[in-house]
Order: C-alpha cells, then structure tokens, then sequence
C-alpha cells in the first residue's frame, strides 16, 4: 500500500500545482498564484531608509556587492541569499522617537524579524551597549523567539556557519 501512495504521491509545491494548469494559465507571473511572492518581490524593490552612520566601517564586500561592517556578517548576508530570503542591511527603525538599525531586517511569511549580530564579545564597553539596544527593542516588542535572531561570534572572533544557516532554515523559512 506504501509502494502504491508513492508512486501517486506528487508535489504540492505552487510551482508543480501550477504545471498542471491549461498552458495560457501557467504562463502567468507565480506572484498571481503566490500571495508571499508578490509581497516579497514588493517589499524588495521599496526604497527603505538606510543607516549612513560610520560608513567608513563598512569594509567587507558580499557576493552581491553589499558592502557590511564584518566578515560575520557577509556569512550571514551570503547564508539569506542563498535561502533566497529577502533581507535589508541596517534599515532604520524608529523606537520612542530614536532612530535604530539592527544588522539585518528580514521579511517572512509570517512579517518581518530583525537579526542582530554581536561581534565584539570581548569588549566589554561594546556588549554593554549591545544589553541595553536588546532592551530597547523588548521595549518596542522585538524580542528573541518571537521577532528577532541574535547571534554572536565566540571570544576569538569566529563564527559557526552553521549556527548561522540553522537560525535562517529554523526560524525564517
């Protein structure tokens, strides 16, 4: 019986659905069929106001050309676009009239999260200020588990690719 429901079993992925369709139908744009596909493709081509603070610390390059503050950062920069999940650098956000850019904000099927990333560990003046920014995003109802991903690079400067690629397939997909 398990042999039989395999060799009928299709995928139900909106690509394969749509396959199916009288041809006029397949030849549509996939953003008609899939609602997050039209957001995503809307989302990604608004303009979004970008942080400018300190751009001389912008000193890695990602695949794309996205200049970013880290090697960190391109991982994870390169690690979203691999997924294919659109993401902005450093777009300001405005908290009880301040202005904030967490690292990375990213839209999902489910609204946006924002990743921040902590590179500096073993700054103490550094970590200090990154408790308090975590502070005020709970203020505003950005939290971990729920809207926001922080990750950190281990007390030599290093970074687990992986830990990064497991945030991305667990908590964005």
């Amino acid at each position: 019986a398990l042999n039989k429901l395999t060799k009928s079993y299709y995928d139900i992925d909106p690509v394969t659905i749509i396959n199916k369709l009288k041809k006029p139908l397949q030849d549509m744009p996939i953003e008609i069929y899939v609602p997050y596909i039209r957001r995503k493709h809307k989302w990604m081509n608004e303009s979004f106001e970008q942080s400018t603070l300190l751009p001389e610390e912008k000193d890695q390059v990602t695949a794309r050309g996205l200049w970013v503050r880290s090697k960190s950062e391109v991982i994870i920069a390169e690690k979203l676009d691999i997924y294919d999940v659109p993401y902005r650098y450093e777009q300001i956000i405005h908290i009880n009239g301040r202005k904030y850019a967490p690292d990375f904000t990213v839209l999902t099927k489910a609204g946006i999260v924002y990743w921040e990333h902590c590179g500096k560990v073993n700054d103490p003046k550094y970590m200090k200020r990154h408790r308090w920014r975590l502070a005020v995003y709970e203020s505003a109802g950005i939290v971990p588990w729920k809207n926001l991903i922080v990750t950190y690079d281990d007390e030599r400067g290093g970074i687990d690719s992986r830990i990064i690629e497991s945030e991305i397939v667990n908590k964005l997909l």
